[in-house]
């Protein structure tokens, strides 16, 4: 082979050397002696060139040259001898001072080895002859870790790690992406569930799909570094403790606001006339509250003054706790006055004075939940931390106000003397008849008397109730003293 060179104030002209005579006896020599004398080949004769070396059978199998021992080397860094291997690539070094690709393999072993200083002075050295190579002949693409150094991802352990979030992308190496993957997963969880559950898999999916990628080259290869992951595991563990001990009360109000603005939801749509069913929604509602309640309750500490927000919920739950119980009442005393009209209109008077006391059950327990939602509004309003909650309690309050008064309860005192006159009318028919006339004269007018009596009674309460602030009572209540007087008086 003949190469050209250039000597001092001369033109370019065909050496009497080949190259294997002036470089290969003599690398070291020659490659100091050429630049001594400002001789430079079209190319870099000054470096030992890799390329050349790979291309030459001898400098593979010849065991003195600087190549074997950089291969040899590398053979010895795959068995884990990593300090054999450090000796192989710093003979190799000693034959060629200039050799990048055994500087490059010595840093990264030593690294291995723990030995960080002389790690970074063997990356110095490369980042000079990278800069010198570029100077001379372009550009170089950048260099990564040498394939044979590299361990391939595991791409189904990249996809199980992001069971932690963002625990894949620090497998591969992406740090950066591994931080940002756990952020966005936690906040979509705690603010929106299912976009938090759609980063969590789409992490997964990305993770597997990286560490395929830079198996195959299509991505740089980044190293796996159990010291990042370690770390990562700890810094979730750390911050999970700390926002659950500072953010578990606002978290706690979160999720009850929730439950409670369902339970709501819930209770609108109650039909009193629907009867089962109408009942059924009330329950569903009631379960919500209490699930709000308990959620309170687990993170409530009486002892700290700064729950002022969490107790002004808790407060708020309990009232609509009582709520549901003042409509589940409803719906059932309902259900029972329209039980008792049909049996009045039938005339089976005992069947209308047992569902007559059933409704007068559920609005003595309608009206003492009134009380108790009473007596909450007065607490919430000594409490501040209710402007989250102010329009639920307007809500209640205007629901409850025509129910806070005993007079569903005297309505049905009212229906139940009247029914017992009936009763005892009935009873009066028992004495006479149409063929022997009377046969109990004394027992007749004791159950007359008795009759009228409850009448008498019936009618009282009745125009009692005439002026009710509560239109439905004082409609029934009229109508009931309009037969009580047709009765009475004829």
């Amino acid at each position: 082979m003949v190469c050209l060179v250039r000597s001092r104030g001369h033109s370019w002209h065909e050496s009497d050397y080949s190259w294997d005579r002036m470089v290969r006896p003599f690398p070291v020599i020659a490659a100091v002696s050429l630049k001594r004398n400002n001789y430079s080949v079209m190319g870099r004769i000054n470096l030992w060139s890799t390329s050349r070396l790979n291309s030459d059978p001898d400098s593979q199998t010849n065991p003195d040259t600087p190549e074997a021992l950089k291969k040899a080397g590398d053979e010895e860094f795959s068995r884990g001898a990593y300090a054999s291997a450090v000796e192989k690539y710093v003979h190799a070094i000693e034959m060629y001072p200039d050799y990048l690709d055994a500087w490059n393999n010595l840093g990264f072993t030593l690294r291995k080895l723990g030995r960080e200083e002389e790690a970074r002075k063997c990356n110095e050295k490369v980042i000079q002859l990278k800069l010198r190579s570029q100077t001379e002949a372009g550009p170089e693409v950048p260099r990564q870790t040498p394939k044979h150094l590299r361990k391939d991802k595991n791409p189904v352990i990249a996809a199980v790690l992001s069971v932690i979030p963002g625990l894949g992308q620090i497998y591969c190496g992406q740090i950066v992406k591994g931080i940002i993957f756990l952020l966005l997963t936690i906040i979509g969880l705690i603010l929106f569930i299912i976009p938090g559950l759609i980063i969590w898999v789409y992490a997964m999916y990305h993770a597997y799909k990286t560490s395929k990628r830079m198996n195959a080259g299509e991505i740089p290869w980044k190293e796996t570094k159990a010291v990042s992951m370690i770390g990562f595991i700890a810094v979730i563990l750390v911050g999970g403790i700390i926002i659950f001990t500072v953010f578990q009360a606002p978290i706690a109000i979160a999720r009850a606001d929730t439950l409670n603005r369902n339970g709501i939801q819930k209770l609108n749509t109650v039909q009193i006339g629907d009867g089962f069913s109408s009942l059924s929604q009330v329950e569903s509602a009631k379960r919500d509250f209490i699930q709000a309640h308990d959620i309170l309750s687990s993170v409530r500490d009486p002892s700290n003054p700064g729950q002022e927000d969490l107790q002004s919920m808790l407060l708020v739950t309990e009232l609509l706790i009582n709520a549901s119980d003042v409509s589940a009442s409803g719906v059932r005393a309902y259900s029972s006055q329209t039980q008792m009209a049909s049996s009045i209109n039938s005339m089976d008077w005992s069947s209308a004075g047992q569902e007559n006391q059933r409704a007068k059950t559920e609005f003595e327990a309608m009206y003492t939940s009134v009380q108790q939602i009473t007596t909450t509004l007065a607490a919430l309003e000594r409490t501040s931390g209710t402007s989250g909650s102010a329009d639920i309690i307007r809500e209640v309050k205007r629901n409850i106000g025509p129910l806070n008064t005993p007079d569903y309860i005297r309505l049905t005192e009212a229906y139940g003397h009247y029914i017992a006159s009936r009763e005892y009318n009935q009873q009066v028919g028992t004495y006479v008849s149409y063929e022997k006339g009377v046969m109990d004269k004394a027992s007749m007018d004791h159950y007359m008397a008795l009759s009228r009596d409850e009448e008498l009674k019936a009618l009282e309460i009745a125009e009692s109730l005439m002026d009710s602030s509560v239109p439905k009572v004082a409609e029934n209540a009229i109508n009931l003293a309009r037969v009580c007087k047709a009765g009475l008086y004829g």
